[in-house]
């Protein structure tokens, strides 16, 4: 199996990458997606409260267009059986 390796940005020479060496590299990298995906997985809370919220007031709204539609159609029904 063939070592990785990287090549030197300065002499271009190929360099193997042990253990030693890549270690450093690959902690980084793992922090770094680390540091990426807690940003992102805060974002989605933040979407998702907002969401939740959201849910809330229309659910809330709807209850009380429900309560207005129920007086409205009441008055209709007695203004009707009145005659007028």
């Amino acid at each position: 199996m063939n070592e990785p390796t990287i090549t030197c940005p300065n002499c271009k020479s190929e360099i193997k990458l042990t253990e030693s060496l890549a270690a450093p590299l690959i902690e980084a990298t793992r922090l770094q997606f680390e540091h990426t995906i807690a940003e992102k997985e805060a974002q989605i809370a933040k979407r998702e409260a907002a969401v939740c919220e959201q849910k809330a007031t229309i659910e809330k709204q709807e209850k009380q267009l429900t309560k207005w539609s129920r007086r409205t159609q009441g008055r209709a029904r007695k203004d009707h059986c009145r005659g007028g």
